[in-house]
């Protein structure tokens, strides 16, 4: 009934920004950033540094269901694992790291308003915690009539919309 009443298609593309550090960062194709528990354990500054000092880190591409991994310590579960079972919900990894970039925002927003716009109907924003700040960055850098029609609704989940400074200055501290 709800369905009908609001003419939402029901399995309508669903755009999921996660969190900060839920974007897994690649170098040579190879996993840097979450880090396996051992290397968090046993190589807790190699991989540190290598998220730190290493500018060319990737991610997977938009909509791949392998791009987000946030592993919770000793229990082997991935987060946003549940979600990513549905076939209509596309992950849109970003370079946490690079947030305060503007060459590396600029071209983010770009890859995603072209992502956007590939679909056959309008999406909708499935926003969580940091990426809900990506989300509302990216759309209020949009035109009102690009929004009408390429985005069906937004939903925000746990976002900071005070700012994440504190969170981000303690992911660089070395305790």
């Amino acid at each position: 009934m709800f369905f009908e009443k609001t003419k939402i298609p029901k399995n309508p593309p669903i755009l999921l920004f996660p969190g900060l550090g839920a974007s897994k960062l690649l170098y040579e194709n190879k996993t840097i950033y979450p880090p396996p528990i051992s290397k968090y354990v046993l190589n807790y500054e190699d991989w540190k540094r290598k998220i730190i000092e290493y500018d060319n880190l990737t991610t997977l591409d938009f909509g791949n269901h392998k791009s987000l991994d946030v592993n919770l310590p000793f229990r082997r579960l991935n987060i946003y694992e549940e979600v990513l079972r549905e076939p209509n919900i596309y992950p849109m990894p970003y370079d946490f790291r690079l947030l305060d970039n503007p060459d590396y925002y600029l071209s983010l927003f770009e890859r995603i308003r072209i992502y956007v716009e590939s679909f056959p109907e309008p999406v909708l924003f499935m926003c969580h915690s940091t990426g809900g700040l990506v989300a509302h960055w990216f759309l209020h850098n949009q035109p009102k009539k690009w929004r009408n029609k390429y985005v069906k609704s937004v939903l925000y989940i746990n976002v900071p919309f005070g700012g994440v400074v504190t969170v981000l200055e303690n992911c660089v501290k070395d305790d």
